[in-house]
């Protein structure tokens, strides 16, 4: 009987145009969620908050070529 009712089961999915959550993203309620955190090194300690108007053109081009490599792993 248990077999019967489990042949019976239907999934059902539902989207819905709302704006997404981004604090059940966070704590992993729904959906999925990839961030990426820039930080720079002084005084032998990681810093988050700088102004990326300072950034050289060749730290800029190996940030963007990372970000290129993640999301080429991503599609295969």
């Amino acid at each position: 009987m248990i077999k019967d009712l489990d042949n019976l089961l239907v999934e059902t999915y539902q989207t819905s145009p709302v704006l997404i959550d981004d604090t059940r993203l966070i704590t992993g309620e729904e959906g999925c969620l990839c961030t990426f955190d820039i930080e720079f090194i002084k005084n032998k300690t990681k810093e988050g908050l700088f102004d990326p108007r300072k950034m050289s053109e060749s730290v800029k081009d190996s940030i963007i070529k990372r970000l290129d490599e993640f999301s080429k792993l991503l599609q295969n």
